[in-house]
């Protein structure tokens, strides 16, 4: 990060000399966007995750934690999955305020929609890589997502505390899923391809 900002400040400066002195700069631009770019996206990256961060209670046993649905359930039948903005962790005693995205994998029938209130039971456990060389950086791609937590639940263990109301939102992820299950129908009437050799 230190010389992401050096960089930044040094391909700034250069290019107002250029401007000064009336001359073309190719180079500077370039590198100036690549620092504001790289420095852009740290705060989601969560390098230094603040203390009142969800990310902070992984790896330590079972949560009850609240929050709202950010990302409504989506994936498969009888294995959805979710995003809530977390408010509200404990165990036991008075609930700790918190910040932080949890993505959520439940198993069975969820009915929840963007902007309902949940309060949720299981093991927070952090976002991490399934360490094959060179394959899909799953753990920076959810963190550009704002996402460092993640829960397994039944969906019995997932309770719905407040309705989110109808928002535009909400509108909009109805008209996605009635379009999802049309196409779904019309697919399941051809037979699935087969392969000849």
């Amino acid at each position: 990060t230190v010389l992401a900002v050096g960089l930044f400040v040094l391909a700034a400066a250069v290019m107002v000399g250029c401007v000064i002195c009336n001359r073309g700069a190719v180079v500077s631009p370039v590198l100036l966007i690549i620092a504001a770019g790289y420095l852009s996206i740290q705060p989601w990256l969560g390098l230094d995750l603040p203390e009142d961060h969800v990310g902070r209670y992984t790896g330590i046993g079972k949560w009850q934690v609240s929050g709202i649905v950010a990302v409504p359930p989506q994936g498969p039948s009888g294995r959805p999955y979710f995003i809530i903005q977390a408010d509200q962790i404990g165990r036991g005693g008075p609930p700790v305020a918190v910040r932080g995205k949890i993505r959520i994998s439940a198993s069975g029938e969820l009915s929840l929609q963007r902007g309902d209130r949940v309060m949720v039971t299981g093991r927070l456990n952090g976002v991490r890589n399934f360490c094959n060389p060179g394959g899909f950086d799953y753990e920076r791609y959810m963190a550009l997502q704002g996402v460092h937590a993640r829960l397994y639940a039944p969906a019995g263990r997932i309770r719905i505390e407040a309705s989110g109301g109808t928002g535009w939102r909400n509108r909009l992820d109805e008209i996605r899923n009635r379009m999802g299950d049309q196409m779904h129908a019309v697919l399941a009437e051809f037979a699935p391809a087969t392969v000849q050799l």
